[in-house]
C-alpha cells in the first residue's frame, strides 16, 4: 500500500518496480516522504494565514490549506514528471525562493507570536496617542491659559482685599465682590478644562486596553502588514531573533529543495536504469520508424512524380506510350 502510494507520487511504475531491487523500492518511498515534507509545511502556513488574517473558521482555512499543499505538490511532481528539464528546475528554484522568504515570514510569526503581540500593543498604543495628539497638545494649553487667568484673578482679588489696589479699600466692598466672581468663573473655567483632558485621558487609556485585550486574545487582527512590520521590528532588535529568523529561513529552503535534491543527488538505482533504458529504446524505435516513414514518403513521391511524367510523354507522342 505504502509502495503504490509512493509510486502515485512520483509517478512511477508500481508494476515495474515490484521486479526491482529493495533499494530500488526504498528511494521511490524516500522520495515521496521528500514530496510531502514542503507540503505539510505549507498546509500548516495556508492554514494560520486564513485562519489569522482571512478569519474563515477551521473549515475554510483548512480548505485553503489543502488547496496551497496540493499546488506544492503539483509543482513538485512536475519535476518528477520531468526529464532533466532546466525550465522546470529554474522554475521551482525560484519558487523556492519566493515560498523561503514568504514562508519564513509566517512561520517566524508563529516563533514569535508573544512578542509580535507586545510590539503591536505598543505600535497600538503610539497610533492611538498620535490620533489624539493634536487634541491633547490643545487641551494641555488651554489648561495653562486657564491656570494663569486664574492665578492673576486671584492674586487681584486679594490685593483687592487686602487694599493693595489703586482703590485701596481694605475688606469685600463691591470692587473686591466683583473681582471674587471673576476669579470664581476662572476657577471653574480651569476645573473644566482640566476635567476635560482627564476625559480625553481616560477616553485614550480606555482605547489602549481595549486594543490591548483583543490583540492578546486573538479577537482583533491587524493585518498581514502590520504583523509583519511588528516582526521585522522585533528581529531587527534582538540579535537571537535574527539569527532564529535566519536559521528558519534556511531550513524552509532547504525542505523547499528536498525533491530536486531526492532527484538529483541520491544515487540512481537499477529502476531508473531501467526506465532511461526504456526511453532510449522506445527512441530509437521512433527514430527508426519515423526514417522509414520519410523513405516510403520519398518512394512514394518519386513513383508519383514517374507516373506523371509517363502520362506527360504517353500524350505528346500522340497516344503512343513505350516502356
Amino acid at each position: 500500500m505504502i509502495l503504490r502510494l509512493a509510486c502515485l507520487l512520483t509517478t512511477s511504475d508500481y508494476a515495474m518496480l515490484q521486479q526491482e531491487s529493495h533499494s530500488s523500492r526504498v528511494k521511490v518511498i524516500i522520495l515521496s516522504c521528500l514530496l510531502l515534507i514542503p507540503s505539510i509545511i505549507w498546509a500548516v502556513i495556508g492554514f494560520n494565514i486564513a485562519d489569522t488574517y482571512l478569519q474563515q473558521g477551521f473549515v475554510g482555512a483548512a480548505l485553503i490549506g489543502l488547496v496551497l499543499s496540493l499546488f506544492i505538490l503539483w509543482i513538485d511532481r512536475l519535476i518528477f514528471m520531468s526529464v532533466n528539464n532546466g525550465v522546470i528546475i529554474i522554475i521551482r528554484l525560484l519558487l523556492a525562493l519566493t515560498m523561503t522568504l514568504l514562508g519564513s515570514i509566517f512561520l517566524d510569526e508563529l516563533l514569535f507570536n508573544n512578542d509580535i503581540k507586545e510590539k503591536l500593543i505598543e505600535n497600538s498604543k503610539k497610533d492611538i496617542n498620535n490620533q489624539y495628539r493634536s487634541d491633547s497638545i490643545e487641551y494641555r494649553q488651554d489648561i495653562d491659559e486657564a491656570k494663569k487667568d486664574f492665578k492673576d484673578k486671584n492674586d487681584d482679588f486679594f490685593e483687592e482685599l487686602n487694599g493693595q489696589s489703586p482703590t485701596h479699600t481694605v475688606g469685600m466692598g463691591d470692587v473686591a465682590k466683583q473681582k471674587k466672581r471673576l476669579m470664581e468663573d476662572a476657577g471653574k473655567h480651569r476645573d473644566y478644562v482640566i476635567a476635560r483632558y482627564d476625559s480625553l485621558l481616560n477616553k485614550i487609556d480606555k482605547e489602549v486596553k481595549a486594543d490591548e485585550a483583543d490583540i492578546r486574545s486573538g479577537q482583533k487582527i491587524k493585518g498581514i502588514i502590520a504583523s509583519t512590520r511588528a516582526l521585522f521590528e522585533v528581529v531587527g532588535g534582538s540579535w537571537s531573533a535574527l539569527f532564529i529568523y535566519i536559521l528558519v529561513s534556511l531550513l524552509l529552503c532547504f525542505f523547499e529543495s528536498l525533491a530536486l535534491i531526492g532527484k538529483y543527488f541520491l544515487a540512481e538505482t537499477s529502476y531508473e536504469k531501467r526506465v532511461k533504458l526504456a526511453d532510449e529504446t522506445r527512441k530509437q524505435q521512433l527514430e527508426r520508424a519515423a526514417d522509414i516513414w520519410l523513405k516510403q514518403a520519398h518512394i512514394n513521391q518519386h513513383f508519383r512524380v514517374n507516373q506523371e511524367q509517363n502520362k506527360q510523354l504517353k500524350l505528346n507522342s500522340g497516344g503512343i506510350y513505350r516502356y
